[in-house]
Order: C-alpha cells, then sequence, then structure tokens
C-alpha cells in the first residue's frame, strides 16, 4: 500500500507501507503509475518539492560595499552628489531614505538609520534597499543590473 506520494521531474516517488521507495515514470501504461492514480482519486496528497526560484538566490548573494553603492546611487542620479557627499561624512541621510525610515514603525526607526548611516555592505535583499526601490518604482531587474553594474566598480 502506498504510504506517501511525492512528484518529481519525471513521474513520481512513492513510498509504499513497508519502507520501500520506488520510482514511477509518468507512463500510463505502467502498473504502478495507475496505482499513484488510484491513490491520488482517492484523496491521497501528492507532495510537491519546493525547488528555490535561481533568481532569489543569485539576489541573495549580491552585494555592493557602501561605497559601490553611493558611486552607483548618484551615477544613476538617485542622489545628488552632494547627498552623497553627505552620507559619505556619516552625519545625515538623503531626504528620500530619511522620509522611508520616517515611515516605518517606531520600533523599527532606529536601527534602520543606524545601518543606513554605518553600512559597510549594502545587500541586494535587504528590507532597506528593498523599500527604497520599491519606493522610487525600480523593477527588480533593474535592481539587479544596478548590482551587477556598480559591484564592478
Amino acid at each position: 500500500m502506498i504510504e506517501q506520494i511525492t512528484q518529481t521531474e519525471n513521474g513520481y516517488q512513492i513510498l509504499m507501507d513497508a519502507g520501500s521507495k520506488l520510482s514511477v515514470l509518468n507512463d500510463p501504461s505502467n502498473r504502478r503509475y495507475q496505482m499513484v492514480q488510484d491513490a491520488i482519486a482517492d484523496g491521497m496528497e501528492v507532495i510537491v518539492p519546493v525547488v528555490p526560484d535561481p533568481i532569489i538566490a543569485e539576489r541573495a548573494a549580491m552585494t555592493l560595499t557602501f561605497s559601490q553603492l553611493l558611486i552607483g546611487l548618484v551615477s544613476m542620479e538617485w542622489i545628488t552628489e552632494t547627498e552623497g557627499e553627505t552620507w559619505l561624512k556619516g552625519n545625515e541621510l538623503p531626504a528620500e531614505v530619511t522620509a522611508m525610515i520616517a515611515g516605518l514603525p517606531v520600533e523599527q526607526r532606529f536601527p534602520a538609520k543606524a545601518r543606513a548611516l554605518r553600512m559597510s555592505v549594502a545587500d541586494r535583499m535587504d528590507p532597506l534597499v528593498l523599500a527604497l526601490a520599491q519606493g522610487r518604482g525600480v523593477p527588480p531587474e533593474d535592481m539587479d543590473v544596478f548590482f551587477q553594474t556598480f559591484g564592478k566598480v
């Protein structure tokens, strides 16, 4: 008797009540395939493994140093050179960043400001980076290009 059904790229892997695992190809002429279909028809749930999206893993690995980030922001004219120089001194954030932080819940404001002012690395998937990109209307693909381009500077 089938205990568990897991979908695979080419069919299914089934766990039998005796503990044995069998691979079953998507082949209607195969009697085990018919057993799987019958078990599914009787209400057995099929486990569909979650395959990580490669773009998510790639984005998670994207980083910029603080200087690369500022060079990119100024080069793309997302902040002015004056704002970049002021941010570089570590005393003040650009108005857009300050406004975004002000919109956060009170308990998140100081940590966000501290991270922004004393950033050593900008992670592509950092919530602050994501919020700033979204606030500017920058699509995820353009942020990927930004990180790829200015990661080489």
